[in-house]
């Protein structure tokens, strides 16, 4: 019976988890619309590099935040906290309070420290609204789920622990970039 138990969480869990990694869905509301943008220039201006090198910047130091919360959320399996929802749209923000809200109901939470090596794959500030592409190289080698109860580790599939996970920061305007869509890739390994 306790097999048939393990079995079925385990089950549970690494469906939540490939569903959580290849988030998709409707598009979260665009922020509401800006005054116009001037008209572009015929050349290229110093502030548009100037511009695209910032929200680079920006969003690489919020990603570096978003996952850091979030690790510290799945060391408590807190789907409340408050650091790692600021950083969130839906529908990625649904998936990531679902995951975390079942691996808690489930007696589980992790331990050990991921690895990340993010860069910006794709800056798009002509799209309405704005985006940016976040590559990340994730190791999960030393972050590993347990059950909470006897300390012991959640079997899980075998499969790559270092992967590509690709992240959507859409622009909310004065919300900032928030986290929409995040898909891992694990047939890329890095």
């Amino acid at each position: 019976m306790r097999a048939l138990r393990t079995t079925r969480l385990t089950a549970a869990l690494t469906i939540t988890a490939l569903t959580l990694g290849a988030c998709t869905g409707d598009d979260p509301d665009p922020p509401p619309p800006s005054a116009p943008a001037p008209a572009p220039s015929a050349t290229a201006t110093p502030s548009a590099a100037t511009d695209d090198a910032a929200v680079r910047d920006e969003v690489l130091n919020r990603y570096r935040g978003y996952n850091a919360a979030y690790t510290r959320a799945q060391l408590a399996a807190n789907a409340q906290d408050e650091e790692l929802l600021s950083f969130l749209e839906t529908p990625l923000k649904q998936n990531v309070v679902a995951f975390l809200a079942q691996t808690k109901q489930n007696g589980a939470a992790y331990r050990g420290e991921p690895q990340s090596q993010p860069t910006i794959a794709k800056v798009d500030l002509k799209a309405t609204p704005p985006t940016v592409l976040v590559s990340d190289c994730y190791d999960a080698t030393n972050f590993l789920l347990y059950f909470t109860k006897n300390n012991q580790p959640v079997p899980i599939k075998s499969g790559p622990r270092r992967y590509i996970i690709e992240t959507t920061a859409t622009d909310f305007g004065a919300r900032g970039w928030l986290f929409t869509r995040a898909q891992s890739f694990p047939d890329r390994t890095c």
